[in-house]
């Protein structure tokens, strides 16, 4: 299950066709071979922020329903995002100065910060990208960057998945909406984020891991 949020907060919640019926997928700027994401869906149905261990028994109860939801045989593996997300999240507020966001992702070494908005909870994303972005394109330096907030460049909406979605699945959106990240959100609160590098970690080290389901 995805869901796409916006500065007010949740906008829409639902199925990977539902949200691309709302958002149009990124235009495919290279031709590629059919990959993992590809394949039939079965049919059916600076803060850090800590999660429960993936093996807890609510999420082995919702890999459970999940698995029978699909018709796959029980004992047929599946990676979630609980499985491979990091669960320690560097976050941002749309009032922060976008030196110190940059200074941040330098400092942590990461390429993503979700925006959450006190009281209502994350409302974007602010990519390294974004930042460097105007740094080349349009010459801004420390000083530029200290005069304006995150706000002023985050993006509208930003996609977000559950802690029992498919890694296959979310690498579908991931690839549709060129979005690098993907938040996991539980119980209306952020738990983790997924990344593109989490997902090649899960390719190259467990491949016996069912990516097709």
């Amino acid at each position: 299950m995805f869901a796409i949020h916006d500065k007010h907060g949740l906008k829409l919640r639902g199925t990977l066709e539902l949200i691309n019926k709302h958002k149009k997928p990124a235009p495919i700027r290279l031709n590629r071979t059919k990959a993992f994401w590809d394949e039939t869906e079965p049919r059916g149905t600076v803060v850090a922020f800590t999660q429960q261990p993936s093996n807890t028994p609510r999420y082995l109860k919702a890999d459970e329903l999940y698995k029978r939801a699909l018709k796959l045989r029980v004992n047929e593996p599946v990676v979630h995002a609980h499985q491979v997300m990091s669960t320690q999240v560097y976050t941002v507020s749309p009032e922060d100065w976008l030196s110190d966001a940059w200074r941040w992702l330098q400092l942590y070494d990461i390429k993503q910060l979700p925006v959450v908005q006190k009281g209502v909870g994350i409302v974007s994303m602010l990519s390294r990208r974004d930042i460097e972005k105007h740094i080349f394109d349009d010459h801004w330096d420390v000083e530029e960057l200290a005069t304006k907030r995150v706000g002023s460049i985050m993006s509208d909406e930003v996609i977000t998945t559950e802690p029992v979605s498919s890694v296959r699945r979310i690498a579908r959106v991931m690839v549709d909406h060129n979005q690098h990240a993907m938040p996991v959100i539980d119980n209306g609160k952020l738990a983790g984020i997924l990344t593109r590098g989490d997902i090649l970690r899960v390719l190259s080290e467990e491949p016996k891991l069912n990516l097709w389901a």
